[in-house]
């Protein structure tokens, strides 16, 4: 794995990365930031925050980097299961 990075709204998602990032030993940065940091293709661990049943940024990380593993944050009065097959979609 070559680096951590997300998209952050509230500043949540930044945190959860950072804290991720220590415990991992990887660098952590933006996906904005990562464009001019980290190579094209390079494998990542990507945190975004979910809004609509989507995990916001992920399709842009996907097309320039290959994304391992994923980690949606979100907070809310109802939880929203999300399935991937091939896009990310809610459960029904």
């Amino acid at each position: 794995m070559k680096a951590i990075i997300y998209t952050s709204n509230t500043g949540s998602t930044a945190e959860y990365a950072q804290l991720l990032g220590k415990e991992l030993n990887l660098p952590v940065h933006s996906l904005q930031k990562a464009k001019n940091k980290v190579p094209a293709g390079s494998e990542i661990i990507y945190l975004g925050w979910i809004m609509a049943g989507g995990i916001k940024g992920y399709n842009e990380a996907a097309k320039l980097y290959k994304v391992r593993a994923i980690c949606g944050i979100g907070m809310g009065q109802t939880v929203t299961q999300l399935r991937y097959d091939g896009k990310w979609r809610k459960e029904r």
